[in-house]
């Protein structure tokens, strides 16, 4: 997912996400997508072979 401005709004909204997020096991991940736009394949590591290129169900 990356985030557009529309769905980010106001700059400040991201800070108060990552503060909500800071104590999440995950929080070095939520930062990367947050502040480097990484989309969420790119995030997990998932490879391009075992990308679906059809909707799911």
């Amino acid at each position: 997912m990356v985030w557009t401005p529309e769905q980010i709004g106001q700059v400040g909204q991201v800070g108060q996400f990552l503060d909500f997020v800071s104590k999440d096991r995950l929080y070095a991940v939520w930062h990367l997508i947050a502040l480097r736009g990484l989309r969420r394949g790119e995030a997990c590591g998932q490879p391009w072979r075992r990308r679906t290129w059809t909707p799911a169900p």
